[in-house]
Order: C-alpha cells, then sequence, then structure tokens
C-alpha cells in the first residue's frame, strides 16, 4: 500500500449506509482530520487495496476512487475535496499474481464473478480430450459457465461426458480447466457434459412422448439416428418413423435406423408394481385423443372406475376410454417357512410342504427383521406367505387368498391358536406380505409384523396352532418376547383394552400343558422388561436378538 496515511478499517465500519453516496463519503472525509492527505479503504476488500501502487495525477479531481466491478476499493482524499467534491475514478485491474494470493490465503468471496468477468476468464487454461471430434458440440460449454464455488480454482476442474454418450465402463472427460501458472490441490470432478442433439418429431403423428432409452458412443454421433412407430400403432404395411435425432452442426449425416419407439405409457401410481400387459392396435392417427384403461372392478373390490394406464397427447382431442387392463397376478402366491432352532421346525415345514409343494425355507437366520428380509428375496411373486418355525397348519388352513390390488401392499395375519392360555389372535399366526415393502423392513421396531406396512389386516380365521411350547427356553422365549411387546405398548394400532386383556391372559391363565410353568415364567419376566423400557427403544430391539435372549433366560435360571 502506498505511503499515505490510511484511516483505521474499523473505523470506517463504524459508519452507516444511508443510500446517500454524498454524504458516506462526508462521514468518511471527517475521519481524516486536519491532514492534508489520507486513503479510505473498503473493509471488505481490503486485500485488493495491496495492489495500488500509486496515485494518479488528482488535478481538479481531488479525490481518486479505485474500482473493481463498480465496487469501490480505497478512495485517496485531499484536503480541498470538501470544496467540490469531485472525483477521479480508475479501475482496479486483476492481475494473475492477485488472483493467485487471493486464492491461495482463501479470501476468493472478493473476485468478481468468473463468467461476467474476461480477465479472469482469460487466466484459465481450457483442454478438451483430443479423442472427442470438434465436430461434436457440447451443450452448457463450461467456459460460459459461473462456477457457484471460487475455490474450486484451487483444483483442475474436470468435466465428463455424458454416461450416455460413453461406451465404456470407466468416465472420459470432456473438458479440462485450471488457473494459469497456479499449483493446483488436484482434481475437481465438475459434472457431466452432453453433446448439442436436436430431436425431431414426425409432424404427421400427433405429438406424443416416448420412451427412447438409447446410448449412442460419442464416436457414432456424425449419424443420424431414426426411430420408427411401434408396429402396434401402425396400421400401415410400410415403416413410418417417429423420431430423428443427430448433432447439430449443420454437416449432412448418414441415417442410421435405432428401432421402434413407443408412445409413453403412464401408469396410475397409485396402485402397486404388477405386470400390466396393453394387447390394444391403436393407430397412430387416433393418439390425438387421451386413450385411458381402466381396472376390473372385480380386482379393485370397488364399483368405482379406477384407471390403470393412459397415453397423452400433447394436445388432446378428447378422451377414449379403451377397456379393462390386463394385470399379470400371480395365480399362486409364494409361501417362506422360517426357522431358527424350534425343536418340531422339521414336522412343522413337512407340514407346510403338504398344503403348499412349492414352498420354500429360511433357516438359521440371525435377527427375525433379516430372516424375512431374506424371505423376501427368496420370494418371487408381489406378495408371499411366511409361516413361523413353531406354526402346526390346521386342517382345513389353504394358501389361496389373494387380495384385491388395493391391498397388494397391506400385512395380512391370520389368527393362531396359544396352547398354553388359549388364547386366539395375531400372535404366531400365517402372515401374508407386501414383498418390496418386507425387502425395505424396519429393523428397528420390536414388532416385525406390524412394522413392515401403514396398512395391516387381521383375518379372523385360524390359520395354526403356534406350538412354542417344545422346551423350556423356547416356551419362556416366547412368552417373554410377546409379553415384552404388549406391556411396552410397541405393536402399532393394538387398542389399549384389548392388550390389556391379552397381557392379563398371558400372566394368569395358564392350561395344563409341558412347560406351562416356563411359559407363565417368560410372561411375568416379559411384562416387568416391557413396562421397565417403555422408553427405551434399544432396549426393545433386544428382545429380537435370541442369543441375548438366551443368556438372559440362562442368567435366571442359573442354567450353564
Amino acid at each position: 500500500m502506498l505511503n499515505v496515511y490510511q484511516i483505521p478499517l474499523e473505523e470506517i465500519e463504524k459508519i452507516e449506509w444511508h443510500d446517500d453516496p454524498a454524504a458516506y463519503d462526508y462521514e468518511i472525509y471527517k475521519l481524516g482530520g486536519e491532514r492534508d492527505e489520507f486513503i479510505a479503504v473498503n473493509p471488505y476488500l481490503a486485500m485488493l487495496s495491496n495492489f495500488i501502487n500509486e496515485i494518479p495525477e488528482v488535478g481538479q479531481s481531488r479525490c481518486i476512487v479505485w474500482k473493481n466491478q463498480d465496487r469501490w476499493v480505497a478512495k485517496y482524499f485531499t484536503k480541498p475535496w470538501v470544496d467540490g467534491k469531485r472525483y477521479k475514478e480508475v479501475e482496479l485491474n486483476l492481475t494473475l499474481e492477485l488472483i493467485h494470493e487471493l486464492i491461495s490465503k482463501n479470501e476468493t468471496s472478493i473476485i468478481p464473478n468468473f463468467a461476467n468477468n474476461p480477465l479472469l476468464k482469460s487466466y484459465i487454461v481450457w483442454e478438451r480430450n483430443p479423442d472427442i471430434d470438434n465436430y461434436i458440440s457440447l451443450k452448457d460449454d463450461p467456459t460460459n459457465i459461473t462456477l457457484e464455488d471460487l475455490n474450486d480454482l484451487n483444483y483442475e476442474m474436470v468435466w465428463y461426458l455424458d454416461p450416455k454418450f460413453n461406451p465404456t465402463d470407466g468416465k472420459i472427460w470432456a473438458v479440462k480447466a485450471h488457473l494459469k501458472d497456479y499449483p493446483n490441490k488436484g482434481t475437481k470432478e465438475m459434472g457431466y457434459l452432453s453433446p448439442k442433439m436436436r430431436m425431431k418429431f414426425n409432424p404427421e403423428i400427433p405429438r406424443l412422448d416416448y420412451h427412447l432409452d438409447y446410448s449412442i458412443p460419442y464416436y457414432d454421433l456424425n449419424y443420424e439416428f431414426v426411430w420408427y412407430l411401434d408396429p402396434k400403432f401402425n396400421p400401415t404395411d410400410d415403416k413410418i418413423w417417429a423420431v430423428k435425432l443427430k448433432l447439430i452442426n449443420g454437416i449432412p449425416k448418414p441415417t442410421k435406423e435405432m428401432g421402434f419407439a413407443s408412445p409413453t405409457i403412464i401408469y396410475n401410481p397409485e396402485l402397486p408394481k404388477l405386470e400390466y400387459i396393453i394387447e390394444e392396435n391403436i393407430p397412430y392417427y387416433d393418439l390425438k385423443y387421451t386413450h385411458i384403461w381402466l381396472v376390473d372392478e372385480n380386482i379393485t373390490g370397488t364399483f368405482d372406475d379406477v384407471w390403470a394406464a393412459k397415453i397423452i397427447p400433447h394436445e388432446s382431442e378428447g378422451v377414449t376410454f379403451v377397456g379393462n387392463i390386463k394385470i399379470n397376478l400371480p395365480k399362486v402366491l409364494d409361501v417362506v417357512f422360517i426357522s431358527y432352532n424350534e425343536p418340531n421346525a422339521e414336522t412343522n415345514w413337512q407340514r407346510v410342504l403338504e398344503k403348499a409343494p412349492h414352498a420354500r425355507r429360511i433357516n438359521g437366520i440371525k435377527g427375525i427383521a433379516e430372516a424375512h428380509r431374506c424371505a423376501a428375496e427368496l420370494a418371487t411373486t408381489d406378495m408371499f406367505y411366511v409361516v413361523d418355525g413353531d406354526a402346526w397348519l390346521v386342517d382345513d388352513w389353504k394358501f389361496d387368498y389373494q387380495p384385491y390390488i388395493f391391498d397388494r401392499d397391506c400385512v395380512f395375519v391370520w389368527h393362531s391358536i396359544n396352547p398354553i392360555n388359549n388364547l386366539e389372535y395375531g400372535y404366531g399366526g400365517v402372515k401374508l406380505l407386501p414383498r418390496e415393502l418386507t425387502l425395505n423392513i424396519n429393523k428397528d421396531k420390536p414388532d416385525i409384523t406390524t412394522s413392515i406396512s401403514n396398512k395391516i389386516k387381521v383375518v379372523k380365521k385360524v390359520s395354526n396352532i403356534t406350538a412354542f411350547n417344545t422346551d423350556a427356553f423356547n416356551t419362556w422365549k416366547s412368552a417373554f418376547r410377546e409379553c415384552a411387546k404388549l406391556s411396552s405398548k410397541t405393536i402399532n394400532r393394538r387398542l389399549l383394552v384389548e392388550t390389556e386383556k391379552r397381557l392379563d391372559a398371558w400372566n394368569t391363565i395358564i392350561n395344563n400343558v409341558p412347560y406351562s410353568s416356563d411359559a407363565l415364567a417368560g410372561a411375568i419376566a416379559g411384562t416387568a422388561y416391557g413396562k421397565e423400557n417403555l422408553d427405551n427403544p434399544e432396549a426393545l430391539e433386544l428382545i429380537n436378538d435370541f442369543e441375548w435372549l438366551h443368556n438372559l433366560y440362562s442368567n435366571k435360571n442359573k442354567v450353564k
């Protein structure tokens, strides 16, 4: 900085701005006191003032103002200024040396906008990948963009080719840039660039959206690519082009056929993800109307019209209801048997095979939630039955229930009979689960079944006997887990009165059957544990850890 008195920055910061430049400068001038000359520096651009090396001839101006991009950097006042208040402006340009210093000191916030500063842009060294021919123009040219963070200038900035035009498994760089003569800190990925392409639609076909899943190698972009109309919408014997795509560069191109283009079909997002089949052949000239497919009311369980799919032109001239859509619903739903060291699991598994020869088995998976997730992976149908390892199916049970379409995201639970206390409810019953939701099961909830979906339906029909009283530990464990869930109120959507009745039954009504005393002991211990940990979800999660339960049981009964 020049060897002239400089007003302390903190004094300038105290001056308030009231949208009056003359009044603001006069307040600064007064800070100079009786001095013949002095300099005031903008506190927010103080570093730029370090590059002021000389004072031009003042003449009649009596105040020199150094500016950068319409912002004042410093003001040199002489004592006579107050009489005429005249100025002389000097543009303080950025130099490469200054840019280097600002970046190295992390002062990039005072560098003017990258895109609007030709001087700054001139200091950027650009490189284009020589393997990408120059006839391929790129959209969103990086040389014209605004950097959101000027700290990016610390790095070599790299833009990659849009993967849609990259035939390799790795990334292909398209453009690189770095600050001239500046040691960068490494590479920074700046995103993807696409070639400039023009898409043309056949004017003889009503304007539609098409599903074009294309990937074109960048070295093939010297063609004009043509998609023909899907034959389902073409009533003629000749091929009719629907879409053309080519580079914007004015160079004539040979044609390359890309196959067929189908109008985009919009499916009702409120319906589950199933296989919907459209077989109707619609002439393209009729696609000026919106075409709608409905769902058969025998599948919806409602008498209301429910749309399943639509083809909507850009300018619709009306609506045509095509009819009911075909849905590929599985005739037989998958069945998965989940077992984990239950003494009677093999017997119960054979019973399941009698009812469902196509059933599959998950055995020995640690964690109830994980076992259910593995069962969902094993299933192939959109919903699947789950049978627990201690479940003995009753004679009249059949795996033949098919939910309506709006219930395909619902959890169904059938009743089971408890051999210890005669309770009959969903505990241990057969379940029907939505596959997609079960794949994403919440493992942090103590009760897995009621945490899979926001929708649950209890079917008051007995599916099985929950024969958990096979040995002392398994009996105690089952009673402990259920009563911990009941007493902690963790089971979603369960009525309080109903819960209290069941909890009371577990703790008081005991049949004279094997291991009934172990069931009572487990119920008492689980009830106490649930009440003690009402607000401790981490503790309640442990009831699904069978190893933890075995250690707890062993310690209580001093079993080695």
